[in-house]
């Protein structure tokens, strides 16, 4: 059996193949725009080296198909802004089950410096893991920690 040598690694070519044969399978399928690897090419270079522009055109021929319609993208305007904001009140609920910071910490598994933030409300965003550790420690609800308050008209 002998091995055909191709970009880095090698490829058994069986014996009844002549070198004509894959000689026009590796040109038709230059012609369709990929190699043997599947890898786009243009000339003879790989996918990895194309220009920006190059890979573009190489898609739309690939893909030129004129039923196609092509959703609308969703602008800044269409995107629904919520009309108001959650409130986290964990300071109130520790309050009223007796617990500081550092004993909700250590009991949550989160430092104390990320649960203050959580306690001043000075976070974006919470992790439920996190808010189900605060639960089970607090022996409380969700709803007992987060308040939704409407925005105020100006």
């Amino acid at each position: 059996m002998m091995f055909k040598q191709h970009s880095d690694r090698s490829i058994p070519r069986d014996a009844t193949s002549s070198p004509n044969d894959e000689n026009q399978s590796t040109n038709t399928t230059k012609e369709a725009g990929r190699n043997d690897t599947g890898t786009f090419l243009s000339g003879n270079r790989s996918s990895s080296s194309l220009t920006y522009e190059e890979k573009v055109r190489l898609a739309q021929q690939q893909h030129t198909t004129t039923d196609a319609v092509t959703p609308p993208v969703p602008t800044a305007d269409t995107h629904h802004q919520p009309k108001g904001t959650i409130v986290l009140e964990l300071d109130k609920v520790m309050v009223d089950r007796h617990m500081s910071l550092k004993e909700l910490a250590d009991e949550v598994g989160i430092s104390n410096v990320n649960l203050s933030k959580i306690k001043n409300n000075r976070v974006a965003a919470i992790r439920f893991t996190t808010l189900a550790g605060i639960c089970e420690a607090l022996e409380c609800q969700p709803g007992d920690i987060l308040k939704y308050e409407p925005k105020q008209p100006a």
